[in-house]
C-alpha cells in the first residue's frame, strides 16, 4: 500500500537524507520541468534552451545556487544517450559551471531514472563519483529555523504512485508518434497541464497543516504564495487598465499599452492551456508555491530565494529577441511566514 501525500511529505521532511541549507545571505534559484530530449519535434524543450542557458549564466555570475527542482530529463520519451548528445555541450555545461557545492538536483517522476539505474550524472562529469540525486530539500527562514520544503511535488499523486507502467509507455507514444506524425508542435504540449485541479490544493493543505512553506513543481502551473500566475496576470492587467485611464498621451502611455497587451496574451495562453485555476480560494494561507516550467511558448518561469525575500521570476524574449526578466511576486521571508504563523 502506498503512502498518502501528506505522509510521503511528512517523511521528506523527517528523513536525515534531506539536507537543511540556510538561507540568510544565501541565494538560491530554483528551475524545473526542463523535460530535455532529443532536439526533434517531439522535445518541447528546444524553444527555450538558450533563454535556459542565458538565465543559468545570469545567476552564476551572480553567486546563486541552483536548485534543479526535479524532471530535468525526459527518460519517458528519450534515452540519456540522446539527451546527452544534444545537451552535453549547451545546458549540462552550463550547469557545471557553477562551484560544485552550488548545485542541488532533486528528483521528479520523468527523471526518476537517475535513482533507478543511471550512476554518471552529466552534471557531474570531471568531478568524481555522482551523488545519489535527492527526493527533498529542507531551508531554514532568517532566524535559522526549519521552515521551506522543496520537493518536485509529483508524490501522492496516482499517475507516479500507481500507474507509471501505463502513463509512461502512453506519453512516449503520444510525443514521439501521434504529435509528430499529426503536427501537434505548437503550442507544446508539455505545457498544457492535465494535473487535476486539486493538485495544490493538497499540497497546500500540507503546508498549512505544519506552517511551513512548500516549494514544487511537476504541474507546470507557476505559483506565487497560493496565487496562480494566471491570477497575478489578472491583477496586473486590472492596475495597468487603471493607469491607462488616467495616463497622458505620450510615451508613458504607448509603453503602458504594450506591456497590457503582452499581459493580455499571456493570460490569454494561461486559459488556452487551462492553467487559469483559483487553486487554494479567495483568501489562502501563502505558503504554497510552484515554480512552474522551461517549457512555455513565451519563455520560462522559476523562483529566486535572495536578500531574505522570495521572488516569483520569469525569462522570455522581447520584440528585438533579448532576453527579458520580469519579476511576477515578491514578498519577503519573514512577512511570509508571519502570515502563515498568524
Amino acid at each position: 500500500m502506498s503512502l498518502s501525500l501528506h505522509q510521503q511529505l511528512d517523511a521528506i521532511w523527517d528523513s536525515p537524507q534531506t539536507p537543511l541549507l540556510p538561507t540568510l545571505d544565501r541565494r538560491y534559484f530554483i528551475l524545473s520541468d526542463l523535460h530535455m530530449g532529443n532536439r526533434g519535434r517531439a522535445d518541447d524543450f528546444r524553444h527555450n534552451e538558450k533563454l535556459v542557458i542565458h538565465a543559468l549564466e545570469q545567476y552564476r555570475e551572480k553567486g546563486f545556487s541552483l536548485i534543479l527542482l526535479g524532471d530535468v530529463e525526459e527518460f519517458w520519451q528519450f534515452s540519456l544517450d540522446s539527451i546527452r548528445r544534444h545537451y552535453e555541450k549547451t545546458v549540462y555545461r552550463a550547469i557545471r559551471d557553477y562551484p560544485e557545492d552550488q548545485v542541488y538536483r532533486i528528483i521528479g517522476n520523468h527523471d526518476i531514472d537517475w535513482q533507478i539505474k543511471f550512476k554518471l550524472d552529466p552534471i557531474r562529469i570531471g568531478r568524481g563519483e555522482s551523488r545519489p540525486p535527492l527526493e527533498g530539500l529542507k531551508l531554514a527562514d532568517g532566524q535559522g529555523i526549519p521552515r521551506i520544503l522543496l520537493c518536485h511535488g509529483h508524490q501522492g499523486t496516482v499517475d507516479s504512485d500507481h500507474l507509471t507502467w501505463f502513463t509512461r509507455p502512453a506519453v512516449w507514444l503520444y510525443g514521439r508518434i501521434i504529435e509528430p506524425l499529426f503536427d501537434f508542435d505548437a503550442p507544446p504540449s508539455a505545457t498544457l497541464s492535465m494535473i487535476p485541479d486539486d493538485f495544490e490544493r493538497e499540497r497546500h493543505e500540507w503546508a498549512q497543516k505544519n506552517e511551513r512553506i512548500f516549494i514544487c513543481g511537476h504541474s507546470h502551473r507557476a505559483i506565487f504564495a497560493s496565487k496562480s500566475w494566471a491570477q497575478i496576470v489578472e491583477g496586473d492587467i486590472f492596475r495597468l487598465k487603471a493607469d491607462l485611464r488616467d495616463a497622458p498621451a505620450g510615451p508613458n502611455k504607448t509603453s503602458l499599452e504594450h506591456t497590457l497587451k503582452l499581459k493580455e496574451a499571456a493570460l490569454a495562453q494561461e486559459k488556452e492551456m487551462k492553467r487559469d485555476i483559483v487553486p487554494m480560494g479567495p483568501s489562502p494561507k501563502p505558503c504554497y508555491f510552484n515554480s512552474g516550467c522551461a517549457l512555455y511558448q513565451s519563455g520560462i518561469t522559476g523562483i529566486e530565494i535572495a536578500d531574505s525575500s522570495i521572488r516569483l521570476v520569469k525569462w522570455e524574449y522581447g520584440a528585438d529577441k533579448q532576453p527579458l526578466y520580469d519579476v511576477y511576486g515578491q514578498d519577503t521571508l519573514e512577512k511570509l511566514v508571519g502570515e502563515i504563523l498568524g
